[in-house]
């Protein structure tokens, strides 16, 4: 608002501006988003510091939930833009067959290509399990082994929760209304929580409390929650800055158990949980830009291309260390203890690798999504 002399301070703005401003519905962000690559950089970076330097850190898990959120978010944001588009009951068929297909190029060149190349070099106890790995039942695996096993194949149960996730989410997505995706959301999370309780209370600290697809719901969930927020007109301003205000709390009360310590069924249970709210509430804020010194360190050149690059970081980083144990000592290579001078040697191979991988397995089959389009008003396609 401006008068003959300038912008009117907000200060003098009638009462009615503010409220309307505060009730005003924000819009969903399109296209890509750099800073999100960079939260995917920085979770990425936990889950190296983790395997490579500190087996005890946080960071690793962590990371995980934060990747979870992140796709939730934009494939349900993607799947809500689309479905709106529908016009004829053709299109449904051609939604569905364009994201699979999508997801398919996305996904598998990449991951088919690491476990055939750990096959090649005689990775221990990868021959035997490929099967499962090919048909994204890593999790399901280890939860029947209750072992992460083999191990250099343990971080694929990651993979194998996304993609089934991706299997079935577009389906609900297209034939639920906007209040019964509200309810399946919230089923969900309850399912998510009640899950891991009940496993801390059978006592399962192994693989089981980890793998089960539906112990990471609440993680894909709150991403997904978040994008029907804002495609339904909910998340307005005032909401918006009712989520910050209670993420900030939630994250200082987190940050208060580094101090006082608690049970670790209270850390697992409760905490994989609450950290959601500012998870979602960084991923909201990285959509829509954020500014100042965050904005500055999120739009970083090289924190944005290791976010670019950070799947096929994440599928050679458990290979590589295989290799290394079981290949190092005959290569004359010495096996350096966890800390950080294997964190940062070993980190800088595998983006080496994960670099390789982007730009010349990814990118080629990533350009041929151009070729399958969704639907578009009318039921015509693009």
């Amino acid at each position: 608002m401006t008068s003959a002399g300038g912008p009117v301070p907000a200060s003098v703005l009638p009462a009615s501006s503010t409220l309307q401003h505060d009730a005003a519905p924000l819009d969903m962000p399109r296209g890509h988003s750099n800073q999100l690559d960079s939260w995917r950089a920085l979770s990425l970076i936990g889950m190296l510091f983790t395997h490579f330097w500190d087996l005890n850190a946080i960071y690793g898990p962590l990371g995980v939930r934060m990747f979870f959120v992140i796709s939730g978010f934009l494939i349900t944001g993607i799947l809500l833009r689309e479905s709106a588009k529908l016009r004829q009951g053709h299109g449904v068929r051609q939604l569905l067959t364009t994201f699979y297909v999508r997801r398919v190029l996305r996904i598998v060149p990449a991951l088919y290509l690491v476990l055939v190349l750990g096959w090649l070099c005689g990775i221990d106890g990868l021959a035997e399990t490929l099967p499962w790995h090919f048909l994204f039942a890593s999790n399901i695996l280890f939860t029947i082994r209750d072992a992460f096993t083999p191990w250099s194949a343990a971080h694929l149960w990651t993979i194998s929760v996304e993609e089934q996730f991706y299997l079935l989410w577009p389906w609900a997505v297209l034939f639920l209304s906007r209040r019964g995706l509200v309810r399946f959301l919230i089923g969900m999370i309850l399912i998510a929580l009640c899950g891991r309780l009940g496993m801390m209370l059978a006592h399962q600290d192994g693989a089981r409390l980890l793998a089960p697809t539906p112990l990471s719901f609440d993680a894909l969930a709150a991403g997904a929650f978040l994008a029907l927020a804002v495609d339904s007109g909910w998340m307005t301003v005032a909401r918006a800055k009712a989520m910050n205000i209670a993420a900030i709390a939630v994250s200082i009360g987190l940050a208060s158990t580094l101090i006082w310590p608690v049970s670790g069924a209270f850390v697992y249970v409760a905490t994989q949980g609450l950290a959601l709210l500012p998870m979602a509430a960084l991923v909201w804020a990285a959509a829509r830009g954020m500014t100042g010194a965050a904005g500055w360190l999120l739009s970083n050149p090289a924190l944005v291309y290791l976010g670019k690059i950070s799947y096929a970081v994440y599928l050679y980083h458990y290979f590589l260390l295989a290799a290394y144990y079981q290949w190092g000592p005959a290569l004359g290579i010495p096996i350096l203890p966890v800390g950080a001078l294997r964190f940062f040697l070993l980190s800088g191979a595998t983006i080496a690798l994960g670099s390789a991988s982007w730009h010349f397995v990814e990118r080629p089959f990533m350009k041929k999504k151009t070729r399958f389009h969704y639907v578009q008003p009318g039921g015509a396609t693009a």
